[in-house]
Parts: structure tokens; C-alpha cells; sequence
């Protein structure tokens, strides 16, 4: 017999999370999407300031709490790389005697989730115009934070006019 709690967890797990990874990923690789619900947010602040309905003005409000939320979350998926490095993981001790290591982003490993998947990192650059830049643009697509911080460093110090940098669970 199926109980009401495995069949919440069945519908989580087989449609709801799936769905929820896809609008993610879809809005955090289009630019225009995030655009997109920026401008209904404003749409709808504009129709809420005019309409005279007061039943109307809270769901319009809900709807535009749930787009912000989304673009929270997207904005997160966005800017992972760069909040890793600003607030790095220190290992923790195991006894008083003893001092955790320092790790450097070239040296850290990437954890695996319980699912067996590992972080992907993904950077890449264009229009290079920098005077230390030998060449135009430079990209890389893998598991190494080591090779994806050094490019994503060269991105940043070649003034590059078309930058995209990322990372997600593979």
C-alpha cells in the first residue's frame, strides 16, 4: 500500500526536483530569460500601481515574490565560482593537537554529492584587449577548480568584452 509520504517523495523526486533543475539551468544559460522576468516584475509593478482591484494587488504581489526568488536562486547559480572563492571551506580539525591545512584553489578537490555527481566548472572569454593577453579569448570546460580559476583570472585581467563564467552539478 502506498502511503500519502511515498507518494509526496515519488512526485518530489520524479517530477517536481527534475523540473525545477531544468528551469534553473535553462534560465542560468539564457540571458534573455533573466531579462525576460525582470521585465514582468516591472510589468506587473506598473499594472499594481494602476489597477483599482484590491483582490488582484496580493497576487501580484505572490507573483512577483516567486519571480524574485527564481532570479535569487538563478543569480546564486550565476555567481557560485566567485562565492566559493570569496568564503573558502576550511577544513575542520579532528583533535586540538593538530592544524587544519590551507588549501588554494588550484589544490582544492571537488566533493561528490550523494548522487555521484561533481561540481563542473565552465569558463570562457572573448574580445580580448588587454596589453598582457597573448591571444583573443580563452575558455575551459571541466572538473579542475585549478584550470578554471587560472582562466577565469586571465578573463578578468584581459578586459575581455564577452565573459561568461559558471558552474554546475554533473
Amino acid at each position: 500500500m502506498i502511503t500519502v509520504l511515498q507518494t509526496i517523495s515519488s512526485f518530489y523526486a520524479n517530477w517536481l526536483h527534475p523540473a525545477f533543475d531544468s528551469l534553473i539551468s535553462t534560465l542560468v544559460h539564457n540571458q534573455y530569460a533573466i531579462y525576460a522576468l525582470i521585465l514582468v516584475i516591472i510589468i506587473l509593478s506598473v499594472v499594481k500601481a494602476k489597477v483599482q482591484i484590491p483582490k488582484l494587488k496580493p497576487w501580484i504581489d505572490f507573483v512577483n515574490g516567486i519571480i524574485v526568488i527564481l532570479l535569487l536562486i538563478v543569480a546564486y547559480h550565476i555567481f557560485r565560482p566567485t562565492l566559493a572563492k570569496l568564503f573558502p571551506i576550511m577544513p575542520t580539525p579532528t583533535n586540538s593537537t593538530t592544524t587544519p591545512a590551507t588549501t588554494t584553489p588550484s589544490t582544492t578537490t571537488t566533493p561528490s554529492t550523494q548522487t555521484g555527481k561533481n561540481l563542473y566548472y565552465s569558463v570562457g572569454c572573448y574580445s580580448c584587449y588587454g596589453q598582457s593577453c597573448p591571444i583573443n579569448g580563452y575558455s575551459y570546460g571541466g572538473y579542475d577548480l585549478g584550470e578554471y580559476t587560472t582562466i577565469y583570472s586571465l578573463c578578468k585581467s584581459c578586459a575581455c568584452n564577452s565573459f561568461r563564467a559558471q558552474s554546475l552539478w554533473r
